[in-house]
């Protein structure tokens, strides 16, 4: 994100910060709507979605590889793929939190998969942070 170039001159690098600001404003909406729709989703529906999440992988190595491959519209492509990004991340990783526990019916279980879940969470959050690193200088050296 941060190695991602604007269509426009951007001497004070605003970009990155932009898409940070949309993340976190899709991914707080994402959140708060897993609240009014979490119990529309079964299991298997959440997990066809976070695997359809994989699809998004492609357009933003696209976009980080590839400075200005969209012309006009690559900040709306960046920009857009940045909310349907968040917005996803916001609403799984919510609903996943909240049905895991469901899926048990002793309560020692119940408590030990929120556990389970909250490590896989900071596993999958420190393992991605970690393979952006040198996979931004693949791209981009």
């Amino acid at each position: 994100m941060a190695r991602m170039d604007s269509q426009y001159p951007d001497p004070d690098r605003w970009f990155g910060l932009e898409l940070a600001c949309i993340f976190n404003a899709g991914d707080f909406a994402g959140r708060a709507a897993a609240g009014r729709l979490s119990g529309d989703f079964s299991v298997t529906m959440l997990l066809l979605l976070c695997a359809l999440r994989v699809f998004l992988c492609p357009l933003w190595v696209h976009l980080a590889s590839s400075p200005l491959s969209f012309g006009s519209s690559h900040d709306l492509v960046a920009f857009g793929a940045m909310a349907v990004t968040s917005l996803s991340n916001g609403f799984l990783a919510s609903v996943a939190m909240m049905r895991a526990p469901g899926e048990f019916n002793e309560a020692g279980l119940k408590e030990k998969s929120s556990t389970v879940m909250v490590v896989a969470m900071t596993v999958g959050l420190a393992s991605g942070s970690i393979l952006a690193v040198p996979l931004s200088g693949y791209l981009r050296p």
